[in-house]
């Protein structure tokens, strides 16, 4: 009988050591950012192709656009009554325009022959910036997808 107890003990010693170094289970995945993309107006015939992204985030606000040369200066005079005239970079003709602030990007455009990308942080920008941009983008959606 006692050693039918001493087994006991020794088996109950194993086991609750053994279940004291058992692995921790791992942290669940954090939900994803929250993520809104739409793509709109895409239309391709001989003479006319556009693609139109938004990509809303939780954090940055970005547009891409792809469309036929022609349309290049036309966007290049909305942008510069929206932002100031600027300097193309390069020989690519490359039109950007930017803002910082406390050394951080608040936004960034850049346009060049056929494609547009806008980004805009929103941790550094305000709403006002952000909602700007919003307003913005649906302007240079309809000029991109008329004909």
């Amino acid at each position: 009988m006692k050693t039918v107890i001493q087994i006991t003990i020794v088996l109950i010693a194993g086991i609750s050591t053994a279940l004291a170094q058992a692995p921790t289970p791992p942290e669940p995945p954090k939900p994803p950012t929250k993520v809104e993309v739409a793509i709109n107006g895409d239309i391709q015939d001989k003479n006319h192709y556009s693609s139109f992204s938004v990509i809303d985030e939780d954090d940055s606000y970005m547009v891409k656009a792809r469309f036929n040369k022609y349309k290049t200066a036309q966007l290049k005079k909305f942008l510069f009554n929206e932002f100031g005239k600027t300097k193309a970079s390069g020989f690519s003709k490359t039109y950007e325009w930017a803002k910082e602030s406390a050394g951080q990007t608040v936004y960034e455009v850049r346009l060049s022959s056929g494609r547009l990308k806008l980004f805009v942080d929103k941790e550094t920008a305000s709403d006002q910036v952000v909602q700007r941009f919003r307003s913005i983008a649906k302007e240079l959606k309809t000029k991109i997808s008329k004909r």
